[in-house]
């Protein structure tokens, strides 16, 4: 009687034991380490990485518009020298042409005509000059004889 009596307490205290391990109220909150994610978009602030499954990353971002690039103005001159005769019309923006990737309508001028003109026989170095919408600028020269 005494072995059976003996069994019942340790099968109680083991009974207890495992209740009491079990039990999160007497056991301190386990805290999870909080998601710090390498991937955040630096527009929206949300998750890219579509392999992440943390809970903070569940929204993830759905992408953006690129940021605008600033472009610069391309500038092609053709010909890059022309020769006429003293006292013949010409256009000086013959030939002259601008592009840019990020402007449809950047602004050509010419800078500098070198005293050009058109009834005296010499050299002139013709620049031009381009600005898009950023400021950014080009240059480009021509040469007429």
């Amino acid at each position: 009687m005494k072995m059976s009596r003996i069994l019942t307490v340790i099968a109680v205290v083991m009974v207890l034991l495992f209740t009491f391990a079990s039990c999160e109220f007497f056991l301190p909150p386990v805290e999870e380490p909080e998601h710090k994610c390498e991937s955040i978009c630096e527009t929206c602030g949300k998750c890219t990485d579509a392999a992440c499954t943390e809970d903070a990353c569940k929204d993830k971002c759905q992408g953006h518009t690129p940021a605008v690039v600033e472009t610069t103005p391309a500038i092609s001159v053709v010909p890059e020298t022309l020769e006429i005769h003293a006292g013949d019309d010409i256009d000086l923006m013959f030939g002259v042409t601008v592009t840019d990737e990020g402007d449809d309508e950047p602004k050509l001028i010419i800078e500098d005509d070198d005293g050009f003109d058109a009834e005296l026989e010499g050299e002139y170095t013709i620049t031009y000059k381009a600005v898009n919408k950023y400021g950014k600028t080009a240059t480009a020269t021509r040469t007429v004889k």
